[in-house]
């Protein structure tokens, strides 16, 4: 018997040849079902784990430099590897996972977290801050406010803070912003994501060593112009704000490498993108730039960013074409958003695009519909995200797309589609989650055995003429979710087709959504829809109707 605790090591034995048992969580296996120390026993437990060596690894975080970049990749992504290592050795636990098999969250099993919490109090290294905990922050260099920011100034107003996150805090004092920019001029990172603010105040300028600035999921409307001197910055995230206009000064932030902003309110003139001054084609350090409007000027500007692995942007059709060409000289791009909108002109000649880079992981291309997919989509083997409007046969465009190796999520708007969908055997080997957008044409979908073997999330819909169960959905062994979007009627009738439960019983998770409404988008579960009756359901059909009246 061998004993691990890198989950590397297990992965590397042949299943075939041994058995891995993988271990439970110490308080789990310790504790029985209830998987939590008793009070009584959490001092021996600590010492018990301090025998074992304690925490060999520590995490270090895109912003406060405890990750020092190579030579080879940027300090980001060491930090990737770092938190996957920790990971493989079962000291943290991804409780999610993106499509690509990264960790998209983490938690720490509860007696990890509980020495990671005493710890960091006995340096005075972090401090968790709640109502219940007012004291002794005089030291500290990183706080973490938790629900209440009361108090929070007062208890600090002597130390060096380095850092502060919120979470889920419901209120903030008048003079809390204006307070921190005036007083706390070491701060390095500053994360007011989800919480209720409306403005940044003018005094921002002050925090000359901030490096990360998180607006994200706040009211904030714009950004004061002296934004522009904090020359250390190098990540600025305003998505889901109200900001559709940078400021000119964004231009002196050199050493800027994230730009991120994405509008709310999507109903102004660059949509849920922003616009972007002339003059910022000098950040060169620039990694990330998403999402912003373009034009001819601002195409100009992007000529000059050769370090770009992220880009989203939304240009006119007449602009696409010199937009693929510039992309095609950014050699480091992992992830390519374009959205055109039309300006009266021709129809773009999709075929008449530059190929952008081959290592391209994550491509998005919207706002208009690609009759014939062009030649240098199949040569993107690295694409691992694909998000296309398509029109005419989606069969043709099905054929090319499912010879893209490292496919894990598709993603398809269609007009005009075929009546038929056919999914052949050895199709999409890897693809894991598969939508079906607006395939209003179609009436009948055949799956083949032995297509699409990794899939567990498929949405379809709104298809109204298909009247059918998918043919062969009892094939798709690892499908987890499957979703029937808008067309919740004739979902009802194949739920009371008989050989409904024999085709969808692997499947752990079914819904069926009616229609988008004033309240919302309305979702039943299969189950619950098969137990109405007939009149039941019409009842529930005249219930949806009249809400939304």
């Amino acid at each position: 018997m061998v004993t691990t605790r890198n989950k590397a090591i297990a992965e590397f034995i042949p299943f075939s040849i041994v058995h891995v048992h993988m271990l439970e969580p110490f308080c789990r296996k310790a504790f029985g079902s209830v998987g939590c120390c008793p009070p009584n026993l959490i001092e021996l437990s600590e010492r018990i784990v301090g025998k074992c060596g304690g925490l060999p690894l520590a995490i270090a975080a895109i912003a406060e430099g405890f990750v020092q970049c190579n030579n080879d990749l940027p300090s980001e992504y060491v930090a990737q590897e770092y938190l996957k290592e920790l990971i493989d050795r079962s000291l943290v636990q991804d409780s999610e996972r993106k499509a690509s098999g990264r960790a998209k969250s983490c938690r720490v099993h509860d007696l990890m977290y509980e020495t990671i919490r005493r710890k960091t109090k006995e340096c005075d290294f972090f401090r968790f801050f709640d109502e219940k905990d007012l004291s002794h922050l005089s030291k500290t260099r990183h706080i973490s406010v938790h629900k209440c920011a009361n108090g929070v100034l007062e208890s600090i107003k002597n130390s060096k803070i380095r850092s502060i996150c919120l979470f889920n805090v419901d209120e903030l004092p008048g003079t809390f912003t204006t307070a921190f920019v005036a007083d706390f001029k070491l701060l390095k990172i500053l994360d007011f994501e989800n919480a209720p603010l409306d403005c940044l105040p003018d005094g921002v300028g002050k925090l000359f060593h901030l490096h990360y600035l998180s607006l994200r999921n706040t009211k904030v409307k714009e950004l004061p112009k002296s934004v522009g001197v904090l020359l250390n910055l190098e990540t600025l995230d305003l998505k889901w704000t109200f900001v559709n206009e940078l400021p000119v000064e964004i231009k002196n932030l050199k050493k800027l490498r994230f730009l991120i902003t994405r509008c709310l309110d999507n109903k102004g003139p660059y949509g849920e993108t922003a616009k972007i001054q002339e003059g910022f084609g000098v950040l060169t350090e620039l990694q990330q730039l998403r999402y912003v409007h373009g034009n001819t000027e601002v195409l100009e500007e992007l000529k000059k960013l050769r370090q770009m692995r992220k880009l989203g942007i939304r240009v006119a059709n007449r602009d696409v074409k010199d937009l693929f060409v510039i992309v095609q000289n950014m050699k480091n791009l992992e992830g390519l958003t374009v959205t055109a909108f039309s300006s009266g002109e021709e129809p773009l000649d999709i075929q008449s695009l530059a190929s952008p880079p081959l290592c391209l992981e994550r491509f998005s291309l919207g706002g208009m519909f690609i009759e014939i997919l062009p030649v240098w989509i199949s040569k993107l083997q690295n694409l691992t995200r694909l998000n296309l409007d398509l029109k005419g046969s989606t069969n043709d465009s099905m054929t090319i797309l499912q010879a893209l190796p490292n496919l894990l999520v598709l993603m398809l708007f269609v007009h005009d589609c075929d009546e038929q969908l056919h999914f052949k055997e050895g199709w999409f080997p890897k693809l894991q989650s598969l939508y079906l957008y607006n395939f209003r044409g179609l009436k009948c979908m055949m799956i083949e055995k032995g297509t699409m073997s990794s899939l567990t999330f498929l949405l379809i819909g709104p298809c109204p003429l298909l009247k059918e169960i998918p043919t062969g959905i009892e094939h798709l062994n690892n499908l987890k979710r499957l979703v029937f979007c808008m067309i919740l009627k004739e979902v009802y009738c194949m739920i009371k087709n008989e050989n409904w439960e024999n085709v969808t019983k692997h499947i752990p998770q079914i819904r069926v959504s009616y229609k988008q409404t004033s309240r919302g988008c309305f979702g039943y579960t299969s189950k619950y829809l098969s137990s109405l009756s007939v009149e039941n359901f019409k009842d529930l059909i005249k219930e949806i109707e009249a809400s939304n009246e």
